[in-house]
């Protein structure tokens, strides 16, 4: 008669039918990559192997049943270490932050030409992150990681309504210096005192429209600028008033 061995070998078996649960388990973890899959399902190779050499040392039936229920419990302890997209989506997420800060310091930049950078980061943001999410390995991950650095990085704000509101009204000034070249009667130096204020109100409306923060703001001061422009008119009375002295000398001279 043989005895019936089979208490080793129906923990074994225990064994490996928890270690493929917990693979199949370790293979739906959500955004694991596949290297972190392989590293969690190496350390449930270990333990089973661990569980079997205490298997196999044991001597009655008792410690077979504690090897196995300490090998099972390893198993079913075991949980992929996820960190991989975290870390990335991390660091997304900081380079979006000191983007939106170093936009904040645009010069010349509204707030709107601000917002609408702002708003491509936030989408090139949301376009990095769903790639981390697709990508199955390290390297996929990497990969989508320094596009989304790339993309947020070279953002820039389009900065165009303080220069446009400045070429307005040095185009208002340019058409005023013109119809003042014009004036009937004036003489150069009432001209070039006319000027004078055109070159005035143009520095004043330019400095306005440098200060101002938003959208509204700069075409305020363009339109209050393209205003005291076309306001301005040459004070023309020195020829008047020769004719006058004239006039007054003649008659004088009659009497």
């Amino acid at each position: 008669m043989q005895p019936t061995v089979v208490k080793k070998d129906e923990a074994k078996t225990a064994i490996e039918n928890a270690a493929r649960a917990k693979k199949a388990e370790i293979d739906q973890t959500p955004n694991a990559t596949d290297e972190e899959k392989v590293a969690a399902k190496a350390k449930v190779d270990e333990a089973v192997n661990n569980a079997k050499a205490s298997i196999d040392q044991a001597t009655n039936n008792d410690g077979v049943d504690t090897a196995k229920s300490n090998g099972l419990d390893s198993i079913n302890n075991i949980q992929p270490t996820v960190v991989k997209k975290d870390e990335a989506k991390t660091a997304i997420d900081k380079a979006a932050e000191a983007k939106k800060a170093e936009i904040d310091q645009t010069p010349n930049a509204t707030d709107e030409e601000k917002a609408a950078a702002k708003a491509k980061v936030d989408e090139a943001v949301t376009t990095a992150k769903n790639a981390i999410d697709q990508a199955t390995n390290n390297a996929g991950v990497d990969t989508a990681k320094s596009n989304g650095l790339d993309s947020i990085n070279n953002i820039q704000p389009t900065v165009v309504k303080k220069d446009e509101a400045k070429a307005a009204i040095d185009k208002a000034a340019e058409a005023k210096k013109a119809e003042i070249d014009q004036t009937p009667n004036a003489t150069d130096e009432e001209k070039a005192t006319a000027k004078a204020k055109i070159d005035e109100a143009v520095n004043n409306e330019k400095a306005s429209i440098d200060q101002a923060t938003n959208n509204d703001g700069v075409d305020t001061a363009k339109t209050n600028g393209v205003d005291a422009i076309n306001n301005v008119q040459p004070t023309v009375v020195k020829k008047d008033e020769a004719k006058t002295a004239i006039e007054n000398a003649a008659r004088a001279k009659k009497a």
